[in-house]
């Protein structure tokens, strides 16, 4: 895909952060890039927030399709009026389904503890389609705004859209979230410039970045980002450069264990409460009234703090306490002094309810302060901040965690204003300035395939001598398909970092064709066929001359959200050919 660059005609960059539970946009204008503005006034909505849900409402058709009817709130709103069926559904938090590890059920999303048992997704569609009916709903929002502020001046064809991803998202993940901004009408083409992607803890620190006077650090001081979002925590680590830019200083990583992870747990609770058998018949005959359950629940946990807090009251929803088995309602009304209409739980049963999921971020930033001692270099290891961002950082109980056990740590540790706004806002400050960013540490090992003469003096190759083959047409002892590294894992990469590699020619003497395959890996393996080993972009194929020049040369760009592998006959009769990748550290 080509690296995204602004076009003559682009007046609007419009950052959009999907988000598992929420989504939202904000918008500037070339002309005044640091006026960032966020939307606020979504349909439905029942208070002002910079998000609307990530949900949609889908009907089937009188031709047997399914059609997406409403979104956001409203689609929340809709499956509270039409209990859902064979013919209608409300799919929510599908974002999921991108991150490998969850789809394949690592977590156990997939089994009967899966939030709100909504990861569904119609029949006869596919995910890309229906995050491309998301995305659509998403883009006649902007073109509204557009509409009404411009009037005419302005439309959707100066846009440069800048669309936020998770950290540990797969070159993969990020291929299909392309595609559904294509289906979506955002795009004219599925390798517009038009639409770039920057990581949502990258996004998260350039608006802390924009704001950092604010948090009292400055040039020359690092500072982590804690992206906890509805799906999953981001980490990066940044220092704030001489000219006021932003370069990583270690490897940043991810998880997922947001905020939908509170929910798993809180519906073990309501399962043990109410017992599976009952829970089990309800779920299934009223799955429209989970909403007003988890409705109550939302509220009670954005506002929990500690165990020597009160207890909440969760309203029943009405179907669900007028159905109540009598065994069931004596022993709620026993163990709840009395309550038997609502379900009462303890500051210490909330506790135990956010511990497993607030275990995992303080796993994943304690990973993160490791990294940073190992790999930061002596001038970095000091953190000037700690920023937590996110809907799920503004958990008071999380807040409080993080400070117990990281305060010392940290000079500071800080929770902006509206924390769920700062991936949508740094969204649109880095598309309207990728430079801001000057280098990246590299999560991953990249390289290309290729074959090599055994040589028991080289590396690795006495131990593998079993697996190195007789070339009758070389008339050597070789290794196919070994991996050439060309950045290694851990290595900083300045934007617009070049690799050059030259010298490369045929194995045999008639060859005249030569190809090249990109490949990536966490590790240091030494064919590309070991396990972890994922190739990336398409194989790229020469033609060389039979006589005189015969070498190529490769050049390998590192670009802004993406990297480039060009190969170039040194016979220049023989056109160059390249391939693009994504550059999974970004």
């Amino acid at each position: 895909m080509p690296v995204a660059t602004a076009q003559p005609d682009v007046k609007l960059t419009v950052g959009i952060d999907f988000g598992t539970s929420h989504s939202g946009y904000a918008v500037s204008h070339v002309a005044k890039p640091e006026e960032v503005e966020a939307f606020y006034d979504w349909p439905g909505q029942p208070a002002p927030y910079a998000k609307t849900l990530t949900a949609l409402f889908y009907e089937q058709q009188p031709d047997g399709t399914y059609k997406a009817t409403s979104w956001g709130f409203q689609a929340w709103l809709r499956q509270r009026e039409i209990s859902c069926s064979t013919t209608s559904l409300y799919v929510s938090r599908f974002k999921l389904l991108l991150d490998e590890c969850v789809a394949g059920g690592e977590v156990g999303l997939m089994s009967k503890e899966r939030p709100l048992d909504i990861i569904r997704i119609p029949p006869g569609l596919t995910l890309e389609s229906v995050i491309g009916d998301y995305l659509r709903y998403l883009k006649q929002s902007v073109e509204t705004v557009i509409r009404k502020q411009y009037d005419g001046i302005l439309t959707l064809d100066n846009v440069q859209w800048c669309l936020s991803v998770p950290a540990m998202w797969t070159d993969r993940a990020k291929a299909r979230m392309r595609q559904a901004a294509y289906i979506a009408g955002m795009i004219p083409d599925i390798d517009s410039h038009r639409l770039t992607f920057t990581l949502e803890p990258e996004a998260a620190a350039v608006y802390c970045s924009h704001n950092r006077s604010q948090y009292h650090f400055g040039k020359g001081q690092s500072f982590m980002v804690v992206d906890a979002g509805g799906g999953t925590v981001d980490l990066t680590v940044h220092k704030v450069t001489g000219s006021g830019a932003m370069e990583e200083v270690t490897r940043g990583h991810g998880r997922s264990c947001g905020a939908t992870y509170l929910d798993v747990e809180f519906l073990k609770f309501v399962r043990g409460k109410l017992g599976e058998e009952y829970y089990s018949e309800w779920c299934s005959k009223y799955p429209s009234e989970m909403a007003v359950l988890m409705s109550s629940w939302e509220k009670c946990k954005r506002n929990f703090s500690g165990p020597e807090d009160e207890s909440m009251f969760i309203a029943m929803p009405p179907k669900m306490y007028k159905r109540l088995p009598v065994g069931v309602e004596d022993r709620l009304t026993d163990e709840q002094d009395g309550y038997d209409d609502c379900l009462v739980v303890t500051g210490p049963e909330a506790v135990a309810v956010f511990d497993p999921v607030v275990a995992k971020v303080l796993g994943c930033i304690e990973e993160q302060m490791k990294r940073l001692k190992e790999e930061g270099g002596d001038t970095n290891r000091q953190l000037k901040a700690m920023l937590l961002v996110g809907g799920f950082s503004a958990s008071p109980y999380l807040i409080k965690r993080v400070r117990e056990v990281f305060g010392d740590r940290s000079e500071c540790i800080i929770n902006p204003p509206q924390p769920g706004a700062a991936v949508v806002v740094g969204a649109v400050h880095y598309g309207s300035n990728p430079s801001v960013i000057k280098a990246r540490i590299s999560r991953f090992t990249y390289g290309f395939k290729g074959g090599a003469v055994y040589n028991p003096q080289r590396p690795g190759h006495k131990r593998r001598e079993s697996q190195a083959s007789w070339d009758e047409r070389a008339q050597a002892l070789r290794f196919k398909g070994v991996f050439n590294p060309i950045i290694r894992m851990g290595d900083r990469v300045p934007c617009d970092h070049t690799v050059v590699q030259t010298g490369r020619k045929p194995i045999y003497a008639d060859q005249t064709r030569v190809s090249f395959q990109l490949y990536c890996c966490a590790g240091s393996p030494f064919f590309v066929t070991e396990d972890g080993v994922q190739q990336l972009g398409e194989r790229v194929t020469v033609t060389v001359p039979t006589e005189e020049e015969r070498h190529v040369d490769l050049r390998f760009l590192f670009g802004d959200t993406e990297f480039r592998m060009v190969v170039t006959p040194r016979d220049k009769s023989c056109p160059a050919l390249e391939t693009t990748a994504k550059f999974q550290s970004k």
